[in-house]
């Protein structure tokens, strides 16, 4: 293989960039004519020109042609602004391919400041967003993109929204989830192919390989880069052509194709020398560094790495310096000195972490942990153990706060080895609770895949529970830094797990079924779809204490802060405190999932329904409102259900009734009616007409809801629309008797709960007894 070594140490590196004064194009004055033309002979005119290779005024050429098909009034444009927009942008995009970032996030800034026209901010913004993603700030990137997004939409710039989907789905694959980032590729590509550019559909092209080859399909990833790389021949890009080149030669490297390998990336490296670019030759310096490794040739290995760490250092480039750190403890382990791996790596670790690099993070950690296991410290094997265990926190904190259903599954494929990993190394350390810890991230993986599965329509509501109960997983995952028993419910000593379970489900209902066999069919899925298969840890599973449970996903004694779809006794009141809710609302805002937040909103309001009745009207609100922004047609209808009860209780009669008929015509209106739930909003909607005077209504809404929660087994619901009809019965001279049958069953259902209330229905009674 010394032939490959030779071949490789020969070449360096560069990227595409526009020369010269771009005002003085050929067709600059063409272009502007056009846009200020007042026929469309013009227009179809610059339309058989050639398009001009520089993005700034490609852009407008792109926009002024395509405008002839959309119809879109191009507003006037000074020749001073325009002249200057396509100097600063032609300016941007040269600083950014050098590496110039700073220079270039001063010109976005003022472009954007004072741009004239839709299109120049819209370039503006993309051109921000290129620079951080460039310097790995994912979330101002997307940010700036997706601002863009929406002004290229305003103005029918088609082509500044191509330009930003492609930047936004590098982004996108990075950072969340492939599938996603497939469907932002496949929508630039058919924008540009639309549009007639075929610089841009090449872009898409590439992303689409990339995609590709985070779903490991990566046969298909390399006939997709080739295609990328003929269609950036065609077009005359060399840097996309380097790119392109460097893909292929990663790929015939992981397949073993050594030789092709080096072919390949010689020629990304030959295409980038003609033009700098930084990131890109970073990146075919890795490459070669990685394939020199292979060969077992550290010490050429070492300085492609060095030479890339020196590159990226200089240009800022933070994940690329990042990248470099990791390789360079690859190199140490190459040659056995775990010392040193051990510092790289940690030091790559925190390079990740500042960088919000998920993958990168994992894969500094796992080669910790093995480096640290062929190192003699006698606590070695234990160190090792935590590092893999922190690889799994971050995956797990990382997808509580992304829960994009479509990308559960995903996230599982995409880090199946560090959960692997982290099993085995749990087995080998006799330890169950960190075996337990690992499962629980594992089997939620599992769920998400079977939840975004076709599933048949008898477990379809029970997967949905559990999916509830994997969220509540997630916002546990996310409290890992709290200390422990900071507030909230407390257990018994020695409670049973069972117990636990089921005092938390309390009334659930599952498939129309009811309290013990609603815990029966959540134990039994529990059991087949959590507890992992046999050859991921059968004997230790077999070993664990009968208190330690392979879930810890529904009970967890030491933070039960999080298990706010559980915060709830049989009757649904809310079990926590002030302080306890403030706490999840919190985290649920962290997660920054809308329907997350609107759940546990819904909890804070229940419990300021006792202590602060007028404020629980604004929260109940907002919790209305998330729902509805989340599609939530159930969880909107709860929220108006409990938002009309504390607007009665603050007096608000008439809007009680309003929010109160909306919540009990949605919960009949649904595809799977919530009938129990209906005659709960029957019953207040009764209440409220009694406070209005209105009894003859009051009395007909309150037994048809009092016989229905009859009818559903669902009488502790009931005792107070009883109480009510018995305060109606009297006021309206009924016969006693029938005022004492009202107060008689809900003093049974009162005394059933242990509530205090019961005192004062025997007193009635005893009244109503000394009257005969």
């Amino acid at each position: 293989m010394a032939d490959i070594s030779s071949h490789l140490r020969a070449t360096a590196h560069g990227g595409d960039a526009y020369r010269g004064d771009i005002t003085q194009h050929r067709l600059a004055t063409a272009v502007h004519d056009a846009w200020h033309g007042d026929s469309l002979e013009g227009r179809t005119a610059l339309a058989d020109c050639p398009p001009p290779g520089a993005i700034a005024l490609r852009s407008r050429y792109r926009h002024v042609i395509d405008s002839v098909s959309t119809g879109a009034v191009l507003a006037p444009v000074s020749l001073e602004d325009w002249n200057r927009a396509l100097i600063a942008e032609t300016e941007i995009d040269n600083a950014v391919h050098t590496g110039d970032y700073a220079h270039a996030a001063l010109l976005c800034g003022e472009l954007a400041g004072d741009s004239g026209d839709e299109v120049t901010l819209t370039n503006a913004l993309i051109g921000s967003g290129d620079v951080h993603r460039a310097l790995g700030q994912a979330e101002e990137a997307v940010d700036h993109y997706e601002t863009a997004l929406g002004h290229s939409d305003s103005c029918a710039y088609r082509f500044g929204r191509l330009r930003a989907l492609v930047g936004l789905g590098h982004l996108t694959l990075t950072h969340h989830s492939a599938v996603r980032a497939t469907e932002l590729f496949e929508e630039a590509l058919t924008l540009a192919e639309q549009i007639g550019d075929p610089l841009y559909a090449a872009n898409a092209v590439s992303g689409l390989g990339e995609s590709a080859e985070r779903r490991r399909e990566l046969n298909q990833a390399a006939e997709t880069h080739e295609r990328a790389y003929t269609r950036y021949v065609e077009v005359a890009s060399v840097t996309g052509q380097a790119h392109a080149a460097q893909r292929v030669g990663v790929l015939h490297h992981r397949a073993g194709r050594l030789q092709a390998a080096g072919t390949w990336l010689v020629v990304a490296a030959r295409a980038f020398e003609r033009f700098d670019d930084p990131v890109g030759t970073v990146n075919v310096l890795e490459s070669m560094g990685d394939l020199l490794l292979d060969v077992d040739d550290t010490d050429e290995a070492e300085a492609r790495y060095r030479e890339a760490h020196a590159l990226a250092v200089a240009h800022r480039l933070g994940p690329a310096t990042a990248h470099a750190e990791q390789n360079l403890g690859r190199v140490a382990q190459a040659r056995g000195d775990w010392v040193e791996a051990v510092a790289r790596f940690e030091q790559a670790e925190r390079a990740y972490r500042a960088q919000g690099d998920l993958l990168g993070v994992c894969n500094a950690l796992t080669r910790l942990a093995d480096s640290r296991e062929r190192m003699p410290d006698r606590d070695g094997q234990a160190a090792a153990l935590r590092d893999r265990l922190s690889a799994v926190f971050a995956i797990e904190e990382h997808r509580a706060a992304h829960s994009r259903a479509d990308a559960q599954q995903e996230y599982r494929e995409r880090f199946g080895k560090v959960y692997a990993s982290a099993l085995r190394a749990a087995v080998q350390a006799g330890s169950p609770e960190s075996f337990v810890v690992v499962a629980d991230g594992l089997a939620g993986r599992r769920l998400a895949g079977l939840a975004t599965q076709d599933v048949p329509s008898t477990v379809a509501d029970r997967l949905t529970l559990l999916q509830h109960l994997l969220v509540s997983s997630d916002q546990r995952w996310l409290a890992q830094r709290r200390p422990p028993g900071s507030g909230g419910l407390r257990f018994p000593a020695g409670m049973a797990r069972q117990e636990r379970l089921n005092l938390l489900l309390g009334s659930t209902a599952i498939g129309g079924t009811f309290r013990e066999p609603a815990r029966e069919a959540v134990e039994d899925l529990l059991a087949a779809v959590y507890l992992p298969p046999v050859n991921e840890g059968a004997a230790l599973l077999a070993s664990l204490p009968a208190a330690c449970h392979t879930l810890q996903l529904v009970v967890d004694p030491q933070d039960p802060l999080l298990l706010y779809r559980m915060w709830r006794d049989d009757r649904g009141e809310v079990l926590l405190d002030s302080t306890a809710l403030e706490s999840a609302v919190t985290a649920a805002e962290t997660a920054g999932d809308v329907q997350l937040i609107a759940s546990v909103l819904e909890f804070q309001g229940r419990y300021l329904d006792k202590y602060d009745p007028a404020s629980a009207v604004a929260v109940y609100e907002r919790s209305l409102a998330l729902n509805e922004q989340a599609g939530q047609t159930r969880g909107a209808a709860i929220a108006a259900f409990f938002l009309g009860c504390a607007l009665d209780a603050r007096g608000d009669h008439v809007e009680a009734l309003t929010a109160l008929h909306r919540a009990h015509d949605a919960l009949l209106a649904d595809a799977e009616p919530d009938v129990r739930m209906a005659a709960r909003a029957l019953a207040a909607i009764g209440a409220v007409h009694d406070r209005l005077g209105d009894t003859a209504a009051a009395d007909r809404e309150l037994r048809e809801a009092v016989a229905v929660l009859r009818a559903r087994d669902a009488l502790h619901y009931a005792a107070d629309p009883l109480v009510r009809l018995a305060d109606i019965a009297r006021r309206t001279g009924a016969d006693k008797n029938v005022v004492r049958g009202f107060l008689t069953e809900a003093l049974a259902i009162y005394d059933g709960e242990g509530n205090p209330a019961a005192d004062e229905l025997r007193r009635r009674i005893a009244e109503l007894e000394a009257d005969d």
